[in-house]
């Protein structure tokens, strides 16, 4: 699917490369270390074994002051009930047993590991999805799903930050 999607527009389809691989291992390659801008983790954090090594590989490929975008759902009874019961149980759009309810973070725990990374927070956002419209909508309300915008802290980026505070 998403080949055929990059073959769409023949401007890009030479500029986009797939790589099937882990975050940690794609890390580990040196032409990889800080060499992107941007990397998104999109609904991926409540699904793997080890947080701490997975943000600590998405931290290896950014550039310092790189983008970091995290989306999750909240581990609150909303997202248990949304999420768990109507999405796997009871609708069955998903398997059951996709979800592991207390791998769900808010916003406060996910901040703090991010922070234990080397990762500052800059924005946190709720989006709520509309069945009726299919479409999702950005919201203040981060009771179910939200996204987390965090940025790469180096030491240099530190002291650059303390000089125009002064």
């Amino acid at each position: 699917m998403a080949t055929a999607h990059k073959n769409i527009d023949r401007s890009i389809r030479d500029q986009i490369q797939y790589v099937h691989s882990t975050v940690e291992s794609f890390g580990s390659q040196p032409e990889n270390i800080a060499a992107f801008d941007v990397v998104c983790a999109l609904e991926i954090v409540e699904h793997v074994s080890d947080l701490n090594t997975f943000l600590k590989g998405c931290r290896t490929l950014l550039k310092p002051n790189g983008s970091l975008f995290v989306s999750t759902l909240n581990r609150t009874t909303k997202s248990y009930m949304q999420a768990i019961l109507l999405t796997e149980k009871v609708f069955r759009w998903l398997p059951e047993g996709t979800h592991n309810w207390e791998k769900f973070l808010s916003p406060v725990e996910l901040e703090e590991v991010l922070n234990q990374n080397e990762l500052s927070v800059v924005d946190v956002t709720g989006f709520v999805f509309s069945p009726l419209k299919q479409s999702w909508t950005a919201e203040r309300d981060d009771s179910m799903n939200y996204i987390v915008h965090a940025t790469h802290r180096t030491p240099e980026s530190l002291e650059q930050q303390q000089q125009h505070t002064e």
